[in-house]
């Protein structure tokens, strides 16, 4: 048996990938990485300049994220984008003197998002200014497009996630291995009974190892997925 969590992803790119699952932002069972071990992890900030959301560099100037990352409440209809974005960050409390940051120059939601069902959840972020790659800060390239996502494959998610549901936010930079689990499985009547459309897939811990990252629409740390 596994820990169960719904991936939303878009198949093409297949690079940076989501979770989307429960009442919390968490990553349950991951372990700190070591410093700038993850190169192309993003810290993403409003326009409150608060930390909502993680993407991944996939170009000097552009970021790979969730498109449900951008507020969507009614209070911020009109400052709802993603303004900053830090690279090189590994703590919570120190990334905005220990990392570089570029202002976001437009946000790319993917134009079928539904906000609903959690299809087609990504974005792109075009960044201001070109980012400088050093030792701390690299692309991650994409991949060939693949039709799906092979059960037993397996992934490495990093984050800022919650250690505990209603926890605080880690303040550095975790890690945790997950697999991906086949659709079926997790559309069982005691799973998800269905609701896991082609647009998605799941990915937990083999043999209840206590490793269950997930996210929610709550805008705190989203959990980078990346396809080992």
């Amino acid at each position: 048996m596994m820990f169960f969590r719904v991936l939303c992803f878009w198949v093409v790119t297949l690079l940076t990938l989501y979770l989307h699952a429960g009442d919390c932002a968490r990553i349950v069972g991951g372990k700190e990485v070591k410093t700038h071990s993850v190169p192309y992890i993003a810290l993403l900030l409003n326009f409150k300049n608060h930390f909502v959301c993680g993407g991944t560099l996939i170009h000097e100037s552009w970021v790979l994220t969730a498109a449900h990352c951008r507020c969507e409440n009614e209070e911020c209809i009109s400052f709802r984008d993603l303004k900053k974005a830090y690279f090189g960050a590994h703590s919570l409390k120190t990334f905005r003197k220990d990392a570089i940051s570029e202002e976001i120059k437009k946000n790319v939601p993917h134009p079928e998002y539904n906000d609903v069902t959690d299809e087609n959840d990504i974005m792109l972020l075009q960044l201001k200014n070109p980012v400088k790659v050093s030792s701390s800060v690299r692309i991650k390239a994409l991949p060939n497009p693949v039709e799906d996502m092979r059960a037993g494959t397996r992934c490495f998610v990093a984050g800022w996630g919650r250690t505990a549901e209603n926890g605080p936010l880690s303040d550095v930079l975790l890690g945790v291995n997950l697999t991906v689990v086949d659709r079926r499985e997790c559309n069982s009547p005691e799973r998800y009974d269905g609701s896991i459309t082609n647009g998605m897939f799941c990915a937990g811990s083999p043999n209840n190892q206590p490793a269950s990252p997930c996210n929610v629409k709550c805008f705190f740390g989203l959990i980078f997925f990346r396809v080992q």
